[in-house]
């Protein structure tokens, strides 16, 4: 059984280990919990949770202008069944995501124990357990989280396959590659990165001899997949045609990344070349990570955060390794002698406040939009007269959750109205009134002798000076970053027609 104090060792090392673990899991929690039950939500995700109670009530997600709102159908139907049973508040909705991000906590640690060192996997998992990025989905009723987990379970089953291909390990891989296409468009480059992986594991670029039964399945399940999802999802030529070479990104990446999580991303991309020496675990790093990177880097249109969430895990267990070679040469530099834990744990905690991961502030985040609609609406709620007040606003899935379907929508110049109706309708509300510019806002005002005007700040900056001026002369409530106006009979005779 070899030196009993060793096993003693060993004991007391993995009780304390897996103590500080769960203490990481139990801080996760509380602190998504906190800000699911704090943070409103916002456009997207109200879109979502609007999309499950009309499933939940009609069987359809679909809104009066007959928009139906299937995308990451597999993704919102674990919270449309909490939703039915235990009502569709916002930490309901939220709470399989809650979930889905705590989960990685272990996971990252599990992983990067076995790539690489303990030390290693405890360092990923304080970063996954605490960090803003992290947090900034795991609050949301949106696919993000899942699709994360789904995409990191994936990459670790394509190793195990390589390793061991075994019928379960090819099974588990076909399953979350299949699943993790459904829940978000980034999982389409699985199967043609999955196999790259693989062919190189088995040797396929050396011998083609090497072909055989298990690749060959594997490869069929991937088209399967691909054919699968390309009838009842995007279709994979409609997807290549929307790519564009666009290296405006570049810079909005770069100042999205250094203002908000640099250590993560700097510190991540240097483990992935500390590893390089280990050829398996850097193949398949550089696989997930760098292609969806590349093409979200210069081939889309837009740019935002939430596309590389993705690739979080890998990173900060690479950000873990780089800590840990950075102590050990920190040790060994000035006193070889001395415990590394010394210079560990320090430095952890100095990077994890200097790189950004303990931002709570999603006010100013480019991850997470943060905006006050429920007290914005609540105070609404609180002050109309319900048969006569009319509502106008830009964002109205939010207004439909926390209050009710706008009466009239006011888009800024920038917004054609095409991009946003359906059959002659606003696509998420019933209106199919648009005002433009203030002698159509007088217009309507006059009809209608109560209401309110709900515009965040960004929405208010595109309004023409006109309709800036006539709000300018109304009663004005402020919640963070979204603005209530009130008129009624009183504020018409402020103002006339011209």
């Amino acid at each position: 059984m070899g030196n009993p104090n060793n096993f003693v060792d060993y004991l007391g090392e993995k009780l304390l280990t897996n103590s500080f673990l769960v203490l990481l899991i139990l801080l996760g929690l509380t602190i998504r919990v906190y800000f699911s039950l704090e943070l409103s939500l916002w456009h997207d995700e109200a879109v979502t949770a609007n999309s499950i109670i009309s499933f939940l009530e009609n069987g359809v997600p679909g809104y009066p202008s007959g928009f139906e709102y299937w995308r990451s159908f597999t993704s919102w139907i674990i919270p449309a069944s909490l939703g039915a049973v235990f009502g569709t508040s916002e930490i309901v909705l939220r709470f399989p995501s809650i979930i889905y991000s705590t989960v990685m906590i272990p996971l990252v640690y599990k992983v990067g124990k076995e790539f690489y060192t303990r030390n290693v996997g405890l360092i990923a998992a304080i970063f996954t357990s605490v960090s803003a990025w992290q947090l900034s989905f795991a609050t949301q009723i949106r696919m993000y989280a899942l699709f994360q987990l789904l995409y990191f379970l994936t990459f670790y089953m394509v190793y195990k396959t390589g390793e061991n291909a075994s019928a379960k390990n090819i099974i588990a891989t076909l399953f979350l590659t299949l699943w993790s296409m459904t829940v978000h468009i980034t999982g389409y480059i699985i199967p043609v990165t999955g196999a790259t992986y693989l062919a190189w594991r088995w040797k396929l670029h050396k011998n083609i001899k090497n072909l055989n039964k298990r690749y060959l399945a594997v490869i069929t399940g991937f088209m399967i997949s691909a054919l699968i999802l390309n009838e009842y999802y995007f279709t994979i030529l409609g997807r290549l045609e929307t790519l564009v070479f666009n290296p405006s990104n570049l810079s909005n990446y770069f100042k999205m990344i250094i203002g908000g999580f640099p250590v993560i991303w700097v510190l991540g991309l240097t483990g992935l070349l500390i590893t390089r020496e280990k050829k398996k675990i850097f193949l398949l790093n550089s696989l997930a990570i760098l292609p969806p990177f590349y093409i979200y880097l210069l081939h889309l249109e837009f740019t935002a955060m939430r596309y590389l969430f993705y690739a979080m895990p890998f990173l900060t267990i690479l950000t873990g390794l780089t800590i840990e070679k950075i102590a050990e040469d920190l040790k060994h530099t000035f006193k070889p002698s001395q415990n590394i834990y010394i210079i560990l744990i320090p430095l952890t905690i100095i990077l994890l406040i200097v790189g950004g991961s303990l931002n709570y502030g999603f006010e100013g985040s480019s991850t997470r939009p943060t905006y006050e609609q429920e007290n914005a609406y609540n105070y609404i709620e609180s002050n109309h007269q319900k048969n006569e007040d009319k509502l106008i606003t830009q964002w109205t899935p939010p207004a439909i959750y926390y209050y009710k379907s706008p009466d009239a929508v006011m888009y800024p110049e920038w917004i054609e109205k095409d991009e946003r109706f359906l059959n002659g309708s606003e696509k998420h509300a019933e209106t199919s009134i648009v005002i433009r510019n203030k002698s159509e806002l007088i217009s309507y005002m006059d009809e209608n002798v109560r209401g309110w005007v709900v515009l965040r700040d960004n929405s208010y900056r595109g309004q023409k000076e006109g309709i800036k001026e006539l709000l300018s002369e109304l009663e004005k409530t402020r919640f963070d970053e979204v603005n209530v106006w009130n008129w009624n009979s009183t504020s018409l005779n402020r103002y006339s027609k011209n």
